[in-house]
């Protein structure tokens, strides 16, 4: 029974935490002139290129 009990809370205590994340933008026909995908205007002209960014974050 203890041991449901403390299961149960740090399930909880773990969906309870917040969540951050950072967008990043993927678009082929892009125009900025740099592509970091910060917004539509720089996205990424490639999903590798924003997973790649994404695994360094």
């Amino acid at each position: 029974m203890r041991r449901m009990a403390l299961v149960c809370t740090v399930t909880g205590l773990l969906l309870a935490a917040p969540v951050e994340g950072t967008v990043l933008y993927v678009d082929t026909d892009a125009t900025g002139p740099t592509h970091d995908g910060s917004s539509w205007c720089n996205a990424f002209l490639y999903v590798q290129d924003a997973l790649s960014a994404a695994a360094f974050n």
